[in-house]
């Protein structure tokens, strides 16, 4: 593991522009979902040899970053939400030997302030998860990066769930309850899905099923 934070002045991002807690179950309204087997929902897609590749994938939808820290590649349906229970799959399907990398979602994504902020909801490929806000600038761990056996390591899929309501943020994967946080920073915004590699190597991510609920 090793997991690094970037809290210089600027996100160096290479964002790819192409073109307690309620019990388990997501039985409030449904706000949005997406199965990913139509490549005409709305989400980008397209490639670049250099930075990565967008696009839906036998009804999954591939986040590929091709470049290494602090370079990372999301794809985002644009849509304005606030307080949101959002669950997807997540399995991956390349990365470095030593699942040196990072995937998940991020919530409350705008772009008031360049180059973005966001809250950051990741898991590794080496069992890790963490909890990051991207903001002002800079980016601060409201979770550092810290060992779950719940997470399915190497290429293996990854059930993640993410609250946020309020200014409470929850983290669970696989059913298991992870963590979470309170924070004032970020209050509403779009969801994105995001790939990084914390290696010279590619990392490559296909989400599934993804259903966004109420959390109320």
């Amino acid at each position: 593991m090793k997991k690094t934070l970037k809290t210089t002045a600027g996100i160096l991002m290479c964002c790819l522009v192409l073109l307690a807690v309620p019990a388990s179950g997501l039985c409030n309204t449904l706000l949005y979902e997406d199965d990913f087997s139509d490549p005409a929902s709305g989400w980008p897609r397209g490639e670049n040899e250099e930075i990565g590749k967008l696009d839906y994938t036998d009804g999954k939808y591939a986040v590929r970053t091709n470049k290494p820290w602090p370079s990372m590649v999301f794809g985002n349906p644009e849509i304005i939400l606030n307080d949101i229970d959002l669950e997807v799959t997540a399995t991956q399907v390349v990365a470095p030997a030593n699942n040196n990398n990072a995937y998940g979602v991020l919530c409350r994504y705008t772009e008031y302030e360049k180059p973005f902020s966001a809250y950051a909801f990741l898991v590794s490929g080496d069992g890790y998860w963490s909890i990051l806000k991207i903001a002002d600038k800079k980016i601060e761990a409201l979770m550092y990066w810290a060992f779950s056996s719940a997470i399915r390591q190497g290429n293996d899929t990854n059930v993640l769930r993410v609250i946020a309501s309020g200014t409470s943020l929850h983290f669970s994967v696989n059913g298991v309850y992870l963590g979470g946080v309170t924070d004032y920073r970020l209050l509403y915004g779009d969801i994105a899905l995001v790939s990084i590699s914390y290696e010279d190597k590619p990392v490559e991510v296909h989400f599934d099923d993804l259903k966004i609920y109420s959390p109320y």
